[in-house]
């Protein structure tokens, strides 16, 4: 959660609540207004959302996606590929640079609120995986880790400087089929995740995961192996 000028830090607002049984009227009639206010709001955050998805991405049968998912492909639409099933509430993006690229989803995957996958080699997430909210995938490292090179790029990427963005190191990410990843995870570049694998929450994985195993932790590592 933010912390601005409203947190309680700051002495923030707070209201009174009565026990259940006792609403009364000033509280439950603008109640149903203003549900129904967010309910056409998360509505038309859908419809925005729906059309960059339609617009970025090769769309399978059945897909679902939540009213804050967004997509941002730098590139062809057919470089990202969402397979049949899916339900996305997270953000798809092919960085600037990369349009060769290659970001692809399988049937029935789960991506979460809050989950963003960057992209810029090639991140693949076999069907019926499950990635849990706040999860981050990162097939690149965003930046030069020079520090020099690394303002640069920056500079480059706000358009105060010409030219394209300065190389950047990355590697694909394979993630197998039926792959459980907890919530707050980073997958990192380089990464394979076997079957069935699952990764525990706010786990750092930079290394490959064999299937069928837990792995926990920053780096994570193997805590035990699963039944299959």
């Amino acid at each position: 959660m933010p912390v601005d000028r409203t947190h309680a830090f700051s002495s923030g607002v707070t209201y009174p609540l009565k026990p259940a049984g006792s609403r009364s009227r000033w509280v439950r009639f603008p109640s149903l207004f203003i549900r129904r206010i967010l309910h056409w709001l998360d509505f038309a955050h859908f419809l925005v959302a729906a059309d960059q998805f339609q617009r970025e991405a090769v769309i399978g049968e059945g897909c679902m996606i939540g009213p804050n998912a967004w997509c941002r492909n730098m590139g062809k639409n057919s470089i990202i590929q969402l397979g049949d099933g899916v339900i996305c509430r997270g953000v798809l993006c092919i960085e600037k640079g990369a349009e060769d690229a290659r970001l692809t989803v399988g049937d029935n995957v789960y991506i979460g609120d809050d989950c963003i996958i960057s992209c810029m080699q090639s991140v693949v997430i076999g069907k019926l995986a499950m990635v849990a909210h706040g999860v981050q995938i990162f097939d690149n490292d965003s930046h030069p880790t020079d520090a020099f090179h690394r303002e640069q790029d920056y500079l480059k990427l706000l358009g105060r400087l010409p030219g394209s963005r300065l190389s950047v190191v990355k590697a694909p990410i394979f993630i197998g089929e039926r792959v459980w990843i907890g919530f707050n995870a980073a997958i990192m570049k380089e990464v394979t995740l076997g079957e069935g694998a699952v990764v525990a929450a706010m786990s750092v994985v930079t290394k490959d995961v064999p299937a069928w195993t837990l792995v926990a932790g920053n780096p994570a590592r193997v805590i035990k192996e699963l039944p299959h």
